[in-house]
């Protein structure tokens, strides 16, 4: 067994990669909203444009394509949304189409600004150990901008 307490994993499977980066604040692959009963999640955060409104109690559909940066004003939009509803005790859910890149980068920025992580355990906590090839490049540097911005 693993020392490390963070990713947990609810499903290992690609095809749903859903794992649990911190209290609350769940990654995953656009088929990982299904593997949690409906109507559980507090928040979707939906980047791959799949979801449907009865998922979560608030849906964000904002998809863009892997590999791209991340659009203006997304990450801030997105903030907001996760903290409050955190705060209020309910889980998010942020997923793209697999898992390992879009979803990774912004859930990596909300542990950075949200949680106060360092670079390194933000980093570790969103990787997957399956895929060192993610999160891909322009959409992470994205991320880690609009972290240093905000400094």
């Amino acid at each position: 067994m693993s020392t490390r307490s963070w990713p947990r994993w609810h499903h290992r499977n690609q095809l749903v990669n859903l794992r649990e980066v911190a209290p609350g604040l769940w990654v995953g692959a656009y088929k990982s909203q299904r593997h949690i009963p409906a109507g559980k999640w507090g928040l979707i955060v939906d980047l791959y444009g799949v979801s449907k409104p009865w998922d979560a109690d608030v849906l964000m559909s904002r998809p863009f394509d892997d590999g791209e940066y991340i659009p203006n004003g997304l990450l801030d939009e997105v903030e907001e949304a996760v903290w409050k509803t955190r705060h209020d005790g309910k889980p998010v859910l942020i997923h793209c189409q697999a898992g390992f890149s879009r979803s990774v980068s912004i859930a990596y920025a909300m542990l950075r600004v949200i949680d106060g992580f360092s670079h390194e355990e933000a980093l570790r906590r969103v990787r997957s150990d399956d895929d060192p090839y993610f999160p891909r490049k322009a959409t992470l540097s994205s991320a880690i901008r609009w972290v240093e911005d905000r400094s």
